[in-house]
């Protein structure tokens, strides 16, 4: 067998020629695939990130002429991908906890003293509430836009400036307090 998906007969390209169709789809997967599975890592998948990636492109094969439609189906795959996401995360928790912040008195720190190491940031980020860490991991591991975050989530794109805002403001309180604590 090989790689965890592939394409199947029966999916069509744009021009209804099945073989262009599975050619179309498995090129997609190949240079998407790893992408997908570093992201939703850094959302928070917990471990399931392959298995939500799969899922995202098999519902993406399944609707491959559809989400193909325009020439970007990685749109569809994200929203697709995001969706699997919040029900992985409502099944394994009812509710991710919040960190409690407090404002922090500024201090004359040195530049070292203001470098969080790779691990902090992750804790606070696994922190963010799952739509404000969706947000910020697209924005800043998908290189996406807001408009491209909007599409791919299902959700305007003011409310995505919202959650970005409010995961950089977690961000910037939570890492002064890991530094000075």
């Amino acid at each position: 067998m090989g790689h965890p998906m592939s394409a199947s007969a029966g999916v069509t390209g744009p021009s209804g020629d099945a073989r262009a169709g599975e050619t179309g789809f498995s090129d997609f997967f190949r240079a998407n695939y790893p992408k997908l599975v570093h992201t939703l890592a850094l959302a928070g998948a917990g471990g399931s990130e392959e298995d939500l990636a799969q899922e995202a492109f098999a519902i993406v094969m399944t609707h491959w002429a559809a989400a193909n439609r325009h020439g970007r189906p990685d749109g569809y795959l994200y929203r697709c991908a995001f969706r699997q996401l919040a029900k992985h995360a409502r099944r394994r928790s009812a509710a991710w906890p919040l960190l409690a912040l407090s404002a922090g008195e500024p201090s004359e720190e040195t530049f070292e003293d203001l470098v969080c190491t790779l691990d902090e940031v992750a804790a606070v980020v696994d922190g963010l509430p799952p739509r404000s860490r969706a947000c910020l991991v697209a924005r800043i591991a998908g290189s996406m836009s807001t408009k491209e975050i909007a599409a791919s989530m299902g959700i305007m794109p003011g409310t995505v400036r919202k959650h970005l805002s409010e995961a950089t403001a977690t961000l910037k309180v939570a890492l002064g307090q890991v530094r000075q604590g």
